[in-house]
């Protein structure tokens, strides 16, 4: 059999995994300092975000 190329996406998604967490990279990339500030850009609930970011 032959071995699977090496994909970056991949490998990307499988260091941030969660759902939220590219969103949460971006906010901070945008300059989100404050967990309340995720919440609200985001949307996300309070509590899946906590176990996330």
């Amino acid at each position: 059999m032959k071995d699977a190329r090496p994909c970056s996406i991949a490998g990307t998604l499988a260091l941030v995994g969660e759902k939220y967490s590219l969103l949460v990279l971006r906010e901070v990339t945008l300059g989100a300092t404050r967990f309340d500030q995720l919440v609200r850009n985001i949307g996300a609930p309070r509590d899946v975000l906590s176990r996330t970011a």
